[in-house]
């Protein structure tokens, strides 16, 4: 009796031990990431636009792009474009946690509501920014307050005191950075034309694009593409001009001839008679008087300088001519070519505003709501945006159903390669191989991996083998699970020979009504299907 108290006594302290040690990892969590902050330093030095005493600027006024975007057509559509690619399927916020996930979606609502900025027009401002600047900076109001959270939420401050309650825009080019000398931010500036406001590096947050190592500011393609703007404005002025100049054509008028020049006074006569001359008007004159046009048979071709221009600022901008309406003799096949590079650029921004927007946003409101991805990686919550290639999502979509169903990959990862939540019980009998049954889905991907005669003997035998296997798993014994069963049968031999199939399920059904063992019944009359075929 002693040695079970002592056997017992074992295992309790053994389960003591083990929960302080998980109670101390999770106390402990937010502790080591503080310390982790601040004992990994930078070892090397930060680029400075100016002093590292002093805020720093960005390398070009971000205002110069405003003016831009405002009265330039082509960068004002470059930038919308790539905005409307960015969104153009929309995005999701997911993660394995539902409950996680319905905190995140529910602190982010009520930001909207009491911010009035809609969540949409939100990660569309964000985006927005980094493509126009190559930089976004969002400051953080933080309130506990009544009616400034969540009334069915709990949360608490996690860099300070009180929560964060909403996020606000700030102009890009009003923006300064004050570093140390190894380029870690110490202090943001906002400077205005009437005034100017310091705030601390924790309630800033600061989305970059294309930032050179150890410098402080993200850098938009549209900067080397200003300068072609200019010059193919500056060629198109010029050549506004020589229409102009050139409309009506300058005429050099001979009085005379070499052997008899002619006088003051028929000089003065032409003179008098061009210019009382209507526009459209004309002259009548002797071998005497001869009128030449200069140089309007040789005025230069601007077409080849324009194109050339223009297409700089399509290579510039990565946007292909054809989004800019310059079809010429391009087919589908070229055009989807050229889309498909803008494409790439499009994902390469999307990874960077999803990284950014759960590292600099969704991970800061886990943590003020109790929940921590680091420690827990089943509670990590992320933006992301939907495929905008709807040819590319499909064949994605298929191949990852394909891996799923042939036992490469479980349902959880499918789901999440998919960009879907972990599917909850309750909602798992409303799946189509409950509702319908597991008919033609295996068939669908196979034959998208590996195409074959959907119509053979083999085929036909495979699928009906397949669906009796699968009700004999499902262990299904009712009057709708027969019904199903004939109704798939009949799909696969295409309603041939349908009144012979229906009198085998009715002996099926009194058979299996009579007490007859479901899984060897199954078996029998599979047997008998297969015979029609």
């Amino acid at each position: 009796m002693k040695l079970l108290n002592n056997i017992r006594n074992l295992f309790i302290r053994e389960r003591e031990n083990e929960s302080n040690i998980r109670k101390a990892i999770t106390d402990a969590s937010n502790k080591t990431r503080e310390i982790a902050e601040n004992i990994i330093k930078k070892v090397t030095f930060g680029i400075f636009n100016g002093s590292p005493d002093d805020f720093e600027a960005p390398p070009i006024d971000l205002n110069i792009l405003t003016a831009a975007y405002d009265v330039d057509s082509y960068v004002r559509q470059a930038v919308d474009k790539y905005v409307d690619q960015l969104f153009k399927e929309g995005y999701k916020i997911y993660g394995k946690n539902p409950d996680a996930v319905d905190y995140i979606k529910k602190r982010l609502d009520y930001m909207a509501e009491i911010t009035e900025i809609p969540t949409e027009i939100f990660f569309t401002g964000i985006a927005e920014d980094i493509v126009k600047y190559g930089n976004c900076f969002l400051t953080k109001v933080r309130s506990s307050e009544d009616g400034h959270q969540h009334p069915e939420l709990k949360v608490e401050g996690y860099y300070e005191d009180e929560p964060i309650a909403g996020y606000f825009f700030m102009n890009a080019g009003t923006v300064t950075i004050l570093r140390d000398s190894f380029g870690i931010t110490k202090k943001y500036k906002q400077t205005t034309s009437e005034e100017e406001k310091d705030f601390p590096r924790e309630d800033i947050i600061h989305f970059y694009y294309k930032r050179e190592k150890g410098e402080a500011f993200g850098k938009s393609f549209l900067i080397p593409v200003l300068d072609d703007v200019r010059a193919l404005r500056e060629v198109e002025q010029n050549m506004l001009r020589m229409v102009h100049k050139n409309i009506n054509p300058f005429h050099h008028v001979q009085v005379g001839t070499k052997d008899l020049p002619g006088t003051e006074a028929e000089v003065e006569l032409v003179k008098a008679e061009i210019e009382n001359m209507e526009t459209d008007g004309g002259l009548v004159t002797t071998e005497r008087v001869n009128i030449k046009p200069i140089a309007s048979d040789q005025v230069i071709q601007a077409k080849p300088y324009l194109e050339y221009l223009e297409n700089r600022i399509f290579t510039g901008t990565g946007i292909p001519a054809i989004m800019f309406g310059r079809g010429d003799t391009a087919n589908r096949s070229t055009g989807d070519s050229m889309t498909s590079e803008m494409s790439d650029r499009i994902k390469a921004i999307q990874k960077t505003i999803e990284s950014s927007v759960y590292e600099k946003i969704i991970k800061e409101l886990l943590l003020e709501g109790g929940y921590d991805p680091i420690i827990n990686p089943e509670e990590k919550v992320v933006f992301q945006f939907n495929e905008n290639d709807m040819d590319s999502k499909i064949k994605t979509d298929n191949h990852i159903t394909f891996l799923f169903e042939h036992g490469i990959i479980t349902e959880d990862e499918a789901r999440q390669e998919l960009g879907r939540d972990p599917i909850q019980d309750a909602d798992r009998e409303k799946l189509h191989y409950n509702l319908i049954g597991n008919n033609e889905g295996n068939d669908e991907t196979d034959n998208k991996n590996e195409p074959k005669n959907q119509h053979s003997k083999d085929n036909k035998e495979e699928e009906i083998i397949k669906i009796f296997n699968y009700a004999k798993k499902n262990k299904k014994n009712n009057a709708k699970n027969i019904i199903q069963l004939k109704k798939q049968v009949n799909i696969i031999l295409k309603g041939e020979k349908a009144n012979e199939i229906s009198k085998v399920f009715n002996r099926l059904e009194k058979t299996l009504n009579n007490g007859s063992d479901f899984e060897t019944s199954l078996d029998i009359y599979r047997k008998v299907i297969l015979k029609f075929i």
